[in-house]
């Protein structure tokens, strides 16, 4: 991994043409995520086509699954009506409150 980075510093600092950078810190990039792959630690995010609750449907399973994602998981998403209302009216107050301060 310590390739990735000395790539991506020469890069940044033009010690290398930015051509052959983005090849080789592709290259670096291409073998790191192979790695990750054949170690099986590698994660495939699904897809999903329901509103977020606690049970969701995703693409290419039949049925509902649980969703532990995020703190979605509790119910809390914006797909529940009320709730994005008050999120939204929530987070406007906040903006306009912060509009009204005094800058320093």
């Amino acid at each position: 991994m310590s390739n990735l980075f000395l790539r991506a510093s020469r890069l940044v600092s033009g010690r290398e043409s930015s051509t052959s950078a983005a090849a080789s810190l592709k290259t670096v990039l291409e073998k790191e995520l192979d790695s990750i792959r054949a170690a099986g630690t590698w994660k495939v995010e699904r897809v999903i086509t329901s509103p977020q609750a606690a049970a969701i449907q995703v693409q290419e399973k039949e049925g509902k699954i649980l969703n532990f994602c995020a703190n979605n998981y509790l119910g809390l998403s914006v797909s529940i009506p009320h709730l994005a209302v008050a999120i939204t009216e929530t987070t406007a107050c906040f903006i306009r409150r912060d509009l009204m301060k005094p800058k320093l």
